[in-house]
């Protein structure tokens, strides 16, 4: 398991006992039992164990090192190399190579080739400053040294980025790049595919808007085929990026890493790598795992230029300076191992599993690049605090919090039998107790189906349709573009809003929803039906069969588990038939699943836009405030006529509050227009949110300012989104905090917060008496409530 796929399941899976003890075997007695076994060719012995670790990006001498001593050499050679006192490496296979030639370039050569191309500042994810790269300083720079913090290793993608990808692709589009590639190869076809290498799905929204603004409104990217291509896509959107592309067309590809290896496109010849990619990392400080943007290794470098040599010579043309691949701060020569950079609770509970007796970093040392102590130490608190682990003293059960810490040896601590339950499922160790507690609640089914929907990928699909990969024709203007995308954005967003919002604006509560009615039209109108409904909720049929069958596989194991065990399962919880567990069960099952991640919420919106409110008496929770942009052109004649056509597609727009103001902006005093919005629902604020929150800003058209001219005169920027009700978290650290906040009385004007201790009393009373504004952020679940909203944040 030395690949990044293969070995990264099986580090946390069934196979981790196997990989972790390094084996210590004495050559000479291998030598003489295992000679009588082998053949006379010297094959492996017939009831031996034949390990083939095997990877395009490995490191191979670290493995050949960490299994020395166990080469299948003939038994003479074995003897001769114990006799020595050196024990042989594990052979090396290097097999294959590229077929065909590829030449690559860095962004130095880029620079100095083309030099009236756009220039392009890089962050070197070292923790120095970005730098606009040219060939002098790109050359003259050194990285600074490699932090001891992964915080601090994050890079940056420029969106200088996006308009240098979109200068290449033009100067391809016209047959004008090869010719410019000093020393390039002379069979690269010029008609052949493009594979644009970004690190994630949002940076690939912006590099499509990017050529919809540029190369795809000339008339030479008529000829370019922009498609997508990540794990959040169809599989139907997914096979048309690996389909040929129409006669005469080019097809260029923005792809995520899952192009480095997972899949293969046969007709590419031109490689564009930003050198970024973003990977999983354990964050210790919020407890969660979360995706760093950070420079990728130089395996995954070569491994990217490698996907043009496939079926002929091609070039690969690296967005980042030739001084990245020298220093091992920026880009390291591989990448970083799992073990070093996620959560090590599932492997310290199977490592406790294999040997109880044993401290866990005892065992975990013998890995190839084993975690340090301290973060064993964690993980080990962690599971005690979880339940999966305790001493004898305790007779069994986890230590409190003033019990002192199990991570002193580890050697005493033993597994429990919620341990075990979890130890033996497929999932993470919250998912492995947020099922346990679902057993236990009497809600097993919906239990089983949250952690196979927050294991697996998301089953609501992102916003790309195929008619978005078609040639673009060229826009009125950049504003018209923007509130075109913006409005498909939303509504394909508004399927998913509906379940959020009726399941107390939960996603994963919203997927349960999804769930439970698409398996519903499954068992009444069979597949076609089903695909129907998934279609029209913008969602995965795929998706939606892997987590049914996940799910129904955790319900098997959990019980089998139970039953070898000896435990008594519960007696039956609420059936579907008397409409199944409630919602406030639900959130109560997942807030004790993943202690002791809680948090309060508090309120937080400008003392400006709470007065807004207040004066003019409108639902929190249903408005959104924004600023016009300073840039706008005609800010001055926004109207509430402008503001409705603009946001049409979030529903209705009840009232409007357009007000000027005098602020600050760099020393100086200078007018700002702000817009408070007043929807006729929760969903419109939301999608307004979302309309302008996820893509930066919102383009206003304006028209004339006696409203009698249709043409529009100006376009205006609905800018920084504010919610009353969005809520600012600080996490909790254990339950004992959570317990002693207890809930404020709510003081004339004063807001409420809800802790989790006061969950079931936010349930009894709706607050809906007239004086009461309800700000609904969590429909049934924590429930801000105000009389009238607070003089401050």
């Amino acid at each position: 398991a030395g690949g990044e796929e293969a070995g990264e399941e099986g580090a946390g899976e069934e196979g981790v006992g196997q990989p972790l003890k390094r084996p210590r075997l004495d050559p000479a007695a291998a030598a003489s039992e295992g000679g009588a076994k082998r053949g006379a060719k010297g094959e492996a012995p017939a009831d031996g164990l034949r390990l083939v670790v095997m990877s395009a990006t490995i490191d191979a001498s670290a493995f050949a090192e960490y299994y020395r001593g166990c080469s299948l050499a003939p038994p003479a050679a074995d003897a001769a190399s114990s006799a020595s006192g050196a024990s042989s490496l594990a052979p090396v296979v290097r097999i294959g190579s590229r077929a065909h030639q590829v030449a690559c370039y860095s962004l130095d050569d880029l620079v100095a080739a083309m030099p009236e191309a756009p220039k392009v500042v890089v962050d070197d994810g070292a923790g120095g400053a970005g730098r606009a790269a040219t060939s002098a300083n790109a050359a003259s720079g050194a990285a600074a040294p490699p932090p001891r913090d992964e915080k601090a290793r994050a890079a940056k993608l420029d969106p200088s980025t996006y308009p240098m990808v979109d200068y290449l692709l033009a100067a391809h589009a016209e047959r004008k790049l090869l010719a410019t590639l000093p020393n390039a190869p002379a069979a690269v076809p010029h008609g052949g595919g493009v594979l644009v290498f970004l690190p994630g799905y949002s940076e690939i929204q912006e590099c499509h808007k990017a050529l919809k603004r540029g190369v795809l409104a000339t008339a030479a990217g008529s000829r370019l085929l922009v498609l997508q291509l990540h794990a959040l896509l169809d599989d139907a959107a997914q096979s048309q990026a690996l389909a040929p592309p129409p006669a005469g067309a080019i097809k260029v590809i923005l792809a995520t890493n899952i192009a480095e290896s997972a899949l293969t496109v046969p007709d590419v010849s031109i490689i564009i790598d930003a050198g970024l990619e973003k990977l999983p990392y354990f964050d210790a400080r919020a407890n969660t795992d979360t995706l760093l943007l950070r420079r990728c290794a130089r395996a995954s470098a070569v491994q990217r230029a490698g996907r043009a040599g496939r079926v002929a010579p091609g070039v690969c043309l690296r967005l980042y300076p030739a001084a990245f691949l020298k220093d091992t701060a920026v880009m390291p020569a591989f990448t970083p191992a799992e073990i070093e950079r996620t959560s090590l609770l599932n492997l310290v509970l199977k490592v406790k599993t294999i040997a109880p007796d044993a401290p866990p970093a005892a065992l975990l040392d013998e890995a190839i690049q084993p975690p340090t102590t301290a973060r064993v130490a964690a993980a080990v608190d962690a599971l005690g605090a979880l339940g999966a682990l305790a001493t004898a003293a305790d007779g069994g059960r986890p230590p409190s919090a003033a019990a002192g810490s199990l991570s002193e040896g580890g050697a005493c601590a033993r597994v429990t039998t919620l341990g075990r339950l979890v130890a033996s499922l497929p999932v993470s160790v919250p998912m492995g107790r947020l099922l346990v507690l679902g057993e236990a609640f009497g809600c097993g089914r919906q239990a089983a189906l949250l952690a196979a929907l927050l294991t697996l990928p998301d089953p609501f699909l992102q916003p790309y349709t195929r008619a978005a990969a078609a040639p673009a024709a060229e826009p009125a203007n950049d504003g018209a573009a923007e509130a075109a995308a913006a409005a498909e954005d939303v509504g394909f967003f508004k399927p998913r809003l509906v379940h959020f919002t009726a399941r107390g604006c939960s996603d994963p509560l919203a997927a349960l929803a999804l769930f439970d009615e698409w398996q519903r039209v499954l068992s009444t109108g069979g597949p076609p039906a089903a695909a129907q409904y998934a279609q029209a909720q913008r969602a995965s049929y795929k998706r939606l069969s892997e987590i049914e069958f996940l799910s129904r596989e955790l319900s098997s194991r959990l019980k089998r588990e139970r039953l070898e065990s000896g435990l008594s399962l519960p007696p039956p919880g609420t059936s579907a038939a008397d409409g199944g567990p409630n919602l406030l069960t639900l959130q109560a099952l997942l807030c004790a699943a993943f202690l002791p991640n809680l948090a309060l919420g508090r309120t937080t919106c400008p003392p400006a836009v709470l007065a807004d409110i207040a004066r003019h008496r409108l639902d929190p929770s249903r408005t959104v405030a924004f600023i016009v942009g300073s840039g706008s052109q005609g800010g001055a004649h926004l109207t509430q006529a402008n503001l409705a056509a603009a946001l049409k597609p979030c529903g209705k727009l009840e009232q409007s509050i357009i007000s000027k103001s005098r602020v600050h902006v760099n020393g100086a005093l200078s007018l700002q227009t702000s817009a408070v919005l007043s929807f006729a629902s929760q969903e419109g604020a939301l999608l307004a949110l979302r309309m302008a929150g996820m893509r930066g800003s919102l383009p206003v058209p304006l028209t004339g300012a006696d409203g009698t001219t249709r043409q529009p005169v100006g376009t205006a920027w609905l800018q920084a989104p504010q919610y009353a009700c969005r809520l600012r978290f600080q996490r909790l650290t254990c339950l004992e905090d959570a317990a002693a906040v207890a809930p404020p009385e709510p003081a004339a004007g004063g807001v409420e917060g809800a802790a989790p201790a006061g969950l079931a009393a936010a349930h009894d009373d709706a607050g809906e008496s007239a004086e009461v504004l309800p700000v609904d952020q969590a429909r049934g679940g924590w429930r801000e409530r105000a009389a009238t909203p607070p003089a401050h944040p």
